[in-house]
């Protein structure tokens, strides 16, 4: 018997009990005491594992979540997706009032050729599942702090939020009373095949998650790096074994943070002279280099078989090839 530790569950029925609670208490003995029966167990973080062995006695292997399939877009399949978005969401639209095809608020297409609008909007996305542990007022007021401040060496901004849950109804409300000059908000449910290509068509994602253990990881990252795109992330104890602040993303800790952000990262938004987002965009590519099988092959099956894995995935020569180590290297990432 395996387990592989997510969360604890413990933790995130204290988002709804307090903590002294006695279901909270039945819950966190449950875990402990079962978990130290299995044979093998895998965490999502290597500081998930430090806990898992300094509390409760479990060793645990780290096996990161890396993305399993890379999505890419050319520009005319990112104009075919707005425009069939637009159907049921305006603000991926033109804004004339004529129903042409040719034009959408990020493309247009003349002579057979799709080509980015000049002076397009910039493209945010957040999902989210609208639960408790997502504070969706401080990306509200990050866009009320750019919206406020921005200046013509800015663009404006369209913001996505992508998902359905509890407190849809309740943020939907928060959205409407607002009054924005420069940004635009849409709460949108999207079929399945749609989700990942709005990731890879956006510009950068934004991740509101903040763990009940603060140990684990969010896995809507995950899904925009495999996108190809960066990720301003609420900050929290081991989010940096996913995001490396200036590398791959930018870590924030409240609204005015991720605020300054926004105002930084899209000033002259479009030209050459704006380097942040292609910075951060490399760091992603360096991030999606190591897909989920290679790791899954090197952490996770040789719990399963050793020798199998030795015998049958190739020579050491063959392993040094496409990663610049060899695949024959010490198999467990043992925290």
């Amino acid at each position: 018997m395996i387990i592989d530790w997510h969360n604890y569950g413990y933790t995130i029925l204290q988002l709804r009990q307090s903590p002294n609670s006695i279901l909270v208490r039945i819950a966190k003995k449950i875990e402990r005491t079962f978990g130290r029966l299995a044979d093998d167990n895998f965490c999502v973080t290597n500081a998930m594992s430090c806990d898992l062995n300094d509390s409760w006695y479990i060793k645990a292997y780290s096996l990161h979540d890396r993305p399993s399939v890379l999505t890419t877009l050319s520009i005319r399949q990112k104009h075919n997706l707005f425009n069939r978005l637009k159907a049921s969401y305006p603000v991926f639209g033109s804004n004339s009032k004529v129903d042409d095809d040719s034009v959408t608020a990020f493309t247009k297409e003349e002579d057979g050729k799709v080509q980015q609008l000049i002076g397009r909007p910039a493209l945010i996305i957040s999902s989210t599942s609208w639960t408790p542990d997502e504070d969706f007022s401080v990306l509200l007021s990050a866009l009320i702090k750019y919206d406020q401040e921005c200046t013509t060496d800015h663009p404006d901004i369209v913001c996505a939020i992508t998902g359905n849950g509890p407190q849809k109804s309740y943020y939907q409300g928060k959205i409407a009373e607002l009054k924005f000059s420069h940004v635009r908000i849409v709460t949108c449910w999207l079929e399945p095949q749609d989700y990942p290509k709005l990731l890879a068509a956006s510009d950068l994602g934004v991740s509101l998650h903040f763990s009940s253990s603060g140990l684990d990881l969010p896995m809507k990252v995950v899904d925009m790096f495999a996108a190809g795109i960066p990720v301003c992330a609420r900050n929290f104890k081991c989010l940096k074994e996913l995001v490396i602040h200036g590398k791959n993303g930018c870590v924030f800790d409240d609204s005015d943070h991720l605020g300054r952000q926004f105002l930084t990262m899209f000033k002259k938004f479009g030209s050459k002279q704006n380097k942040h987002l292609s910075i951060l965009r490399s760091g992603v590519e360096h991030f999606r280099k190591l897909p989920w099988h290679y790791h899954w092959r090197h952490v996770a099956l040789p719990i399963f078989d050793d020798e199998y894995v030795f015998k049958d995935y190739g020579s050491e020569d063959e392993g040094t090839s496409q990663f610049g180590q060899s695949n024959l290297g010490t198999p467990r990432n043992m925290i």
